[in-house]
């Protein structure tokens, strides 16, 4: 498992779970990982390894991909639950901040999930868990970088689970609306009133449970029919594209 969230990594540690740690921090990594050794078992648990991560630096990602995928010589599950917040009317939101939420959001965990995917189709097996963001799925006045990247995030795995339903590989999203970090709950604003906070913990517990049961979303009624008619689809297309091409070099 790559997880790079304290709540997630506690849970699943306590469950016997092989954790590659990954963050921008190396203090905070070794701050974590001292944390769970020394309030768990080290009969039933298994110390994590540490590795930097940081998605603003998009170019090392390959290199930290590799250097993952060494630690056990394969990824079970990939967690991907980083997240860059920005909230300012859109006229006072440079292009600059634009792609530095889009690196974080977007390209950081689409590039983590490529430079992984070869591995688990060679295994055929394979779980991505992206928890995201209920700004994946509706867009809301002041978070136009944010809601933009959530959305392109969302997209992708949900295109991506089509793709690899055939090798056996699961990919989970999970929308969460508004999470409260802290034991204060944090007044909503008035527009988003309907909208409960979640408690990390809660959060943390049902990223646990898509883990556990390898549970997919779906943007429809019927995923599992809904998927199989996409990915027919894009099989057909491939082998209609390939055919052309044969043509055209005849």
């Amino acid at each position: 498992v790559v997880c790079v969230d304290a709540e997630c990594a506690r849970l699943l540690h306590k469950g016997s779970a092989r954790l590659v740690l990954c963050g921008p921090s190396w203090d905070k990594l070794e701050s974590l990982s001292d944390a769970l050794c020394s309030d768990s078992d080290p009969s039933v648990t298994f110390t994590p390894k540490l590795v930097l991560l940081d998605f603003n630096d998009i170019d090392s990602l390959q290199e930290v991909s590799n250097e993952v995928l060494e630690c056990y010589g394969c990824v079970d599950v990939l967690i991907c639950n980083s997240s860059m917040k920005v909230k300012a009317p859109v006229q006072n939101t440079s292009l600059e901040m634009d792609k530095s939420v889009m690196d974080v959001n977007y390209f950081g965990p689409i590039t983590l999930a490529k430079a992984v995917l070869p591995s688990m189709i060679s295994r055929r097996s394979g779980h991505f868990l992206l928890v995201n963001s209920i700004q994946g799925r509706l867009s809301v006045p002041f978070r136009t970088s944010y809601a933009a990247s959530k959305h392109a995030v969302q997209a992708f795995f949900d295109c991506l689970r089509a793709e690899v339903e055939e090798y056996g590989i699961s990919v989970s999203t999970i929308s969460h609306t508004f999470i409260n970090a802290t034991q204060q709950r944090a007044q909503p604003l008035p527009f988003l009133s309907t909208y409960p906070k979640l408690r990390a913990l809660s959060a943390c517990e049902s990223t646990q449970v898509r883990v556990n049961e390898r549970q997919e979303d779906a943007p429809c009624l019927f995923p599992s029919l809904f998927f199989a008619v996409v990915g027919a689809g894009v099989k057909d297309g491939s082998r209609g594209r390939a055919a052309e091409v044969a043509t055209i070099k005849q």
